[in-house]
């Protein structure tokens, strides 16, 4: 692969880190470009990535990347100029381009070595570029300096206070020249050079930036005649023609002082020259730094968490038996000030640590359009809420179930146009990615507005198949027979596709998901469409949590479930449909006994005195505490109470995985280790709910259990 022989490896490493960037804008602006062909600022966009794209690889000698973004830039060149209008071809020329870009990037990283043939995408750039295609509409008028005379009071003031004759000089260069914005720097640079420059289109600034065109529109104040300035301008190689005319000031007809859409702002201009004013770029706010050196970090904060929490437990001790002591007062307050600053550094932490999701999503509008293409449907991706952040590490775990999620909707879940139409459904269905904060967690809801899933038909699937029985299918509710599709192997397609899968997939997205203390839940209308609700955890490093002490156990709930905590008395003994309940401020919830619902979830360390046989609903009486939970913000999520034996403490507490000891337990979000050294469980309230309240879910233990 040919590089520049004497480049160092940082600078190899930057390089590639900038082709990344590029690269990833690149694949979202091209996908937009298809219906937002006639916006210039994203085309302008466009062809500067691949300008700047170009003039990178060529600066390390990496030729291959360097030929290909030159012949994206012609192809772009034309669609700038209205010679040619984007159409869904021009678009797969330009991706299959990217495509190409991203396996020399590949190569280059040493990540692949496919040794990549650019020739057949170059002749592809080169066949969308030769003109076969559609020519644009050119109604609206040329932007010339007359426009921005007429849009500036100080540009007609220095023609009215020029002191030399006004000359319009107009410079085209030919159809082969290779370097348009060199050429048209000259240009610019000779008529400077000769008197004053009042205006030029394009301007200095529009130049550099590769927005030139092929041709200037300039008018200059000198003493220089006409025909020398031609001759000058002829002088400068790829220039095929110039024209140079005197020009009145004060004979400037009255133009339209609003430029064309395809022209963008004028750079501010210096009033006495009408040079354009540099631009002071702002020094750099951020600086890279490793991945693996920012998780050393916050596996160090957490320790330090872990520690903070050891020290002021023992400084409560000492300070409890020895209260007059000076130097217990003094390591108490260092205590105190200890916990103040290692907040600070890991809330900072943290905050370094999240992403928005719009690093993800920002590739899925491409894979839509794929598979839109592929498929012969019309399918328009809305994605919402990009800005919400998450940790990074819970975003590198959840772009594969939403890529399968996606899938099936394209395939399984949208009809085709002639369906929709049929139906009464616009042609162009709509899949909706969207994301959003919740307490403690955030909610990724996967939708479109095709075909639904047939409750009855899921369970006919699902008997045959062995899922379930046919007695138990008929007692499941319609959203209980929707959620098998998440069993292990179920699907209800006639034939496996290379877009949705050959027969799995949803039951590893739900373990995926499960695998990091989150869950998946479907809702879905026949004929209306489907909603997949992804709700995971903001980060897996750290929770605040309320600790709390049940059969014999020390367990901490996340605080961004708890209501409120009461101790009730009496009201315990209420009871609705035969089941323990209590009412708080005119609301009804049901009483869950904490150590029974681990039992019944399969933690063996959760002891019930007394109660070994006891039906959940039989929750204890007495002097116990109840912390009220909500499984989630919305009115249709659950609230419960949870009796408990002791209230403990709230604090931060650092979440330590513990999947490989634990296996499936339900209702089990990971361990962390208190103050004293023990360990504590930690708590999946919304799945530990939800194991021990699904009827559904208890009649078919049973079944298994019986065979």
């Amino acid at each position: 692969m040919a590089l520049a022989l004497d480049i160092p490896t940082d600078d190899l490493k930057i390089f590639l880190q900038e082709v990344e960037s590029i690269l990833e804008q690149l694949d979202e602006d091209v996908i937009r470009l298809e219906d937002e062909s006639d916006n210039p600022e994203l085309l302008q966009e466009i062809f500067r990535a691949a300008h700047t794209l170009k003039g990178s690889s060529g600066m390390v000698g990496f030729t291959a990347m360097a030929d290909l973004t030159h012949k994206m830039e012609d192809l772009l060149d034309r669609v700038r100029k209205g010679t040619l209008v984007v159409t869904p071809e021009i678009v797969d020329a330009l991706l299959m381009s990217l495509d190409g870009l991203k396996e020399l990037r590949d190569e280059l990283a040493g990540t692949s070595d496919s040794q990549l043939d650019v020739a057949p995408i170059i002749e592809a750039l080169q066949r969308a570029a030769a003109g076969d295609g559609p020519v644009a509409p050119s109604d609206a008028p040329a932007y010339t300096v007359d426009h921005a005379i007429a849009a500036s009071t100080t540009l007609q003031s220095a023609l009215e206070s020029a002191d030399a004759p006004l000359w319009r000089v107009t410079a085209v260069l030919g159809p082969e020249c290779e370097w348009k914005s060199v050429r048209l720097f000259q240009v610019l640079n000779d008529l400077t050079g000769r008197g004053n420059l009042v205006t030029s289109v394009p301007t200095l600034q529009d130049i550099e930036e590769e927005r030139g065109g092929d041709h200037l529109d300039a008018i200059v104040a000198t003493t220089d005649d006409g025909d020398t300035i031609i001759a000058a301008l002829l002088a400068i190689d790829d220039v095929a023609d110039a024209t140079v005319e005197p020009y009145a000031a004060r004979a400037v007809a009255p133009v339209e002082a609003s430029p064309s859409p395809k022209r963008p702002p004028e750079a501010p201009r210096d009033s006495a020259s009408g040079a354009a004013t540099p631009r002071i770029e702002p020094l750099a706010q951020t600086v890279r730094i490793d991945v693996a050196k920012l998780d050393a970090l916050i596996n160090l904060v957490g320790e330090l968490v872990i520690d903070r929490t050891r020290v002021a437990q023992v400084s409560r001790t000492l300070q409890s038996r020895y209260k007059e002591d000076e130097q217990v007062r003094v390591l108490v307050e260092t205590s105190t000030h200890i916990a103040k600053v290692v907040d600070v550094l890991h809330e900072s932490m943290m905050q370094a640590r999240m992403l928005p999701v719009g690093v993800i999503f920002s590739k899925f509008p491409r894979l839509v359009r794929d598979l839109a293409r592929s498929m012969d449907k019309q399918i328009a991706l809305v994605v919402e809420g990009e800005d919400t952040e998450i940790d990074r590490s819970v975003i590198e775990e959840i772009k594969d179930p939403i890529i399968h999620l996606i899938r099936n909707s394209v395939d399984h879940g949208v009809e085709s146009a002639e369906e929709r139409a049929a139906l009464g459904k616009p042609e162009k269905a709509t899949v909706r990615l969207a994301a959003r904060h919740g307490p403690g967690h955030v909610l990724i809801t996967v939708s479109d507005d095709g075909k639904g899933i047939d409750p009855s038909r899921i369970r006919d699937v699902a008997v045959m198949k062995g899922v379930i029985s046919a007695e138990a299918a008929q007692r499941l509710t319609d959203a209980e027979a929707v959620s098998l599709i998440f069993a292990p192997g179920f699907s209800t397609a006639a034939q496996t596709t290379e877009v949705s899968g050959r027969g799995v997939g949803m039951d590893i997205v739900r373990s995926k998901i499960e695998g990091l203390n989150g869950s998946v839940d479907v809702d879905s209308t026949p004929g209306v469409g489907t909603t997949f609700v992804l709700r995971l955890p903001l980060t897996l490093a750290t929770v605040r949590g309320l600790l709390v002490s049940a059969g014999g156990e020390t367990y901490a709930i996340p605080l961004a479930y708890v209501r409120e905590i009461v101790q009730p008395e009496a009201t315990l003994q209420q009871t609705v449909g035969g089941r323990p309940a209590m009412q708080l401020r005119n609301m009804a919830m049901g009483v869950l006994s904490l150590s029974e619902m681990l039992r019944r979830a399969g933690v063996p360390s959760a002891r019930v005195p007394d109660a070994a046989t006891a039906p959940v609903e039989d929750a204890p009486r007495g002097d116990n505490y109840v912390v009220v939970v909500r499984t989630g913000e919305s009115e249709s999520d659950r609230t419960v109470a949870l009796t408990v034996d002791e209230l403990i403490d709230q604090q931060e507490i650092v979440v330590k995985s513990l999947s490989g000891q634990l296996g499936r337990a339900r209702g089990i979000a990971g361990a962390t280790i208190l103050g004293d050294g023990q360990v504590a469980l930690i708590l999946d309230v919304p799945a530990l709910i939800k194991n021990v309240s699904a009827p559904a879910v208890a009649s078919r233990e049973a079944e298994r259990n019986a065979v």
